[in-house]
């Protein structure tokens, strides 16, 4: 992949020179042109989460991600089995 200096090298090697972000939170925003995720870190589940990174994309940029995503995320289930359903998990424990 090359990168922004013009250098190429493989996407996420160590010293590639991208920052790193763990992101346990997301929010999506779509315009007419684009879409923005947020991604950012909740420390506790009832807190707000802190906007680390926005990626913004072309829709259809955004379309083909999502079809990347879906065959990483199936290939990954069918290693590990079907991986649970974290919005149907905070529901459930909200309701307590």
């Amino acid at each position: 992949m090359r990168r922004v200096d013009g250098t190429v090298g493989e996407f996420g090697s160590a010293g590639d020179g991208f920052p790193r972000v763990h992101a346990n939170a997301m929010a999506a925003h779509g315009g007419p042109f684009d879409i923005a995720l947020d991604f950012g870190y909740r420390a506790e589940p009832d807190e707000d989460a802190e906007v680390q990174v926005r990626v913004t994309m072309s829709w259809e940029h955004a379309s083909a991600m999502v079809k990347v995503l879906k065959t990483l995320v199936d290939g990954y289930e069918s290693q590990v089995g079907q991986l649970p359903d974290l919005e149907r998990l905070r529901e459930s424990t909200n309701d307590r």
